[in-house]
């Protein structure tokens, strides 16, 4: 690197300009441009044929090293300062998030060349907490950070729900948000911090993006009272915590989860109203910090089909999908190739009128989008006109259901719970207190008795696939059955042991989530575990067509995509959890 530099210094003296060894960034970088003018030409064309993009102007390498822009508001008591400037300044965008003695930093960036074939957003988000936070060592042999635990991996999947939507259709670039805790005091959980610094990262910096957003935390107590971003200490004894992510008109992201006494859809209701209210006061903040900043969105090439493509997949792809789509006598399996079928047929058939028509290829990424639009299209006019969704149900009709359990000797309890082509076995195994589950967070409880692991193996889609480590998939879904199923747990004083319960999908035709929601709760039941009532799940989706709002139905594997909304639900007999 230092020859590299060297290199840069000696070559500005020849075009006449001071030699740099000041040690200003900016600097180098107007002498690497002159080395590379000659190469790029004026248009900024390599001879390998792509496009370089300029970066934008970036007001904070002018900053005097140690100076920042900040901007801050009060929300709940205490300010909430934004920061940009000061730490990672090569980032494309980086911002420190200060709450009491809490802060966060969130960095963005996103690569300027377009990887080729890329046909969805690869944005991924990761989440570290590291034991210097709250003044501690790892408590391994290493004494260093391994590998993300689950409670990182579940905060940067929260993270990516809410910043994911407001992309561009069409931004296929790769990303990655880093959110790093700096310190923490233990009060407030920084999950919902990252969210706002993530926001306000990629507002300072030149991705594309359609933000800001904001989210905050609410808590319910017994009465029904709110409770605007509750301490951990709060949260242990508040009926309902909850998680809120939103615009200033829209919701984006919503994680919930109630105690032992559930909570009423009046109070829930009430919450996401007031969860909306308040976050809104933490979108101006952000706006003010971009406009300070004043970095220029950069240009991008979106994968976005035009309206001739798409009127020529429409003819092609109409007439080969809607009975397979709609039929119900058709099974998944047999659906899906049928569909991969059709797909392939209307894009030789749009290939063969381009090429009549004296038209450019096109690519088969921008082809497959044009597809998945147009089948999208069909499964919505479907819903709307007829109330029949993909697999020929009406949108308020559930799949068979089946349920048994026993069956399995040796273990502690098992069951089998079947919806339609969606299967779910769970175990459950019971022990000593001793075997509680160590964690290692800088906010929360430092044991858990209560797990519910997930698993999804590939047959259960008929798919060959590799089979190594846990993915951040199930993780994902794991945790959310998990919370499901905590809230009916009886207390440690009551049942003083430590109790897992292993989901395994044996087939999944949408929703396995809630699948082993329900065959948790039955497998706890048959181990004899005193649970306060037994939890249901269902999964529903929300199709919204412009102005027009139909009934939401319960998501098919065909439907998920096309949804506006898919909320996971689960329920005792008389509340929300």
């Amino acid at each position: 690197m230092s020859r590299f530099l060297h290199g840069a210094y000696r070559t500005a003296g020849l075009f006449g300009g001071k030699l740099c060894y000041e040690s200003q960034l900016h600097d180098y970088r107007s002498c690497l441009s002159k080395i590379a003018t000659p190469f790029l030409g004026a248009t900024g064309t390599s001879a390998r044929g792509f496009t370089a993009t300029p970066r934008a102007t970036n007001k904070i390498l002018s900053l005097p090293l140690g100076a920042s822009i900040t901007e801050e508001v009060e929300i709940a008591g205490r300010d909430m300062i934004f920061e940009c400037g000061k730490i990672a300044r090569l980032a494309d965008g980086s911002v420190v998030l200060k709450y009491g003695d809490t802060q966060v930093l969130v960095t963005a960036v996103a690569e300027r060349r377009l990887q080729e074939g890329n046909d969805f957003m690869p944005l991924s988000v990761e989440y570290r907490e590291k034991a210097y936070a709250h003044g501690r060592l790892p408590q391994n042999n290493s004494r260093r950070e391994g590998v993300s635990k689950d409670r990182e991996i579940l905060i940067g999947r929260a993270i990516d729900r809410a910043i994911r939507p407001l992309f561009p259709k069409g931004f296929y670039y790769e990303t990655q948000i880093m959110n790093h805790i700096l310190c923490a005091d233990g009060t407030q959980d920084p999950d919902v911090l990252c969210i706002n610094a993530a926001s306000a990262a990629l507002m300072v910096s030149d991705i594309p993006w359609d933000g800001p957003c904001a989210a905050v935390s609410v808590g319910a107590d017994k009465e029904g009272n709110l409770v605007l971003f509750p301490t951990v200490q709060q949260q242990e004894e508040l009926d309902l915590n909850l998680l809120y992510a939103c615009t200033e008109d829209k919701a984006l992201m919503i994680e919930a989860g109630a105690s032992n006494n559930g909570v009423s859809e009046k109070v829930f209701a009430a919450a996401l109203q007031f969860a909306h209210n308040s976050a809104a006061v933490l979108i101006a903040p952000q706006r003010e910090l971009a406009a300070r900043v004043s970095k220029q969105k950069r240009e991008a090439d979106l994968i976005q089909p035009s309206d001739a493509l798409l009127e020529l997949a429409r003819s092609a792809l109409t007439p080969l999908t809607n009975k397979v789509l709609f039929d119900r006598n058709i099974r998944k399996n047999d659906r899906e190739a049928n569909l991969g079928a059709a797909r392939h047929t209307a894009i030789d058939i749009v290939k063969e009128e381009l090429a009549k028509q004296g038209e450019e290829e096109v690519g088969q990424v921008v082809l497959g989008e044009a597809m998945d639009i147009v089948e999208g299209e069909l499964v919505r006019r479907q819903i709307r006109e007829d109330g029949v969704r993909c697999d020929g149900r009406f949108t308020t009709e559930v799949r068979p259901l089946h349920a048994e359990v026993g069956g399995v000797p040796v273990v502690h309890g098992c069951s089998i719970f079947n919806r339609g082509d969606t299967q779910a076995m769970a175990t459950t195994t019971i022990a000593s207190l001793e075997d509680a589950q160590q964690l290692e967070a800088v906010v929360g409880p430092p044991t858990k008795r209560f797990m519910l692991h997930y698993g999804f193996p590939p047959f259960s889609v008929n798919e060959v696939g590799k089979v190594g480590g846990i993915g951040r998939r199930e993780i994902g879904h794991g945790a959310l059955a998990e919370k499901a199923l905590a809230g009916v747990m009886p207390s440690e004083e009551a049942y003083p042991f430590t109790v897992r319960v292993n989901s395994e999908t044996m087939g999944s035709n949408g929703s396995s989530s809630m699948a082993a929601v329900c065959s948790g709760s039955l497998a706890l039941m048959d181990a004899g575990v005193p649970i306060t009532s037994h939890v249901a799940g269902m999964s529903i989706g929300l199709l919204m067509d412009s102005d027009t709002v139909p009934p939401p139905p319960p998501p098919g594997q065909r439907c998920d995509p096309v949804g506006a909304w898919l909320f996971t639900l689960t329920h005792c007999i008389k509340h929300l959890r």
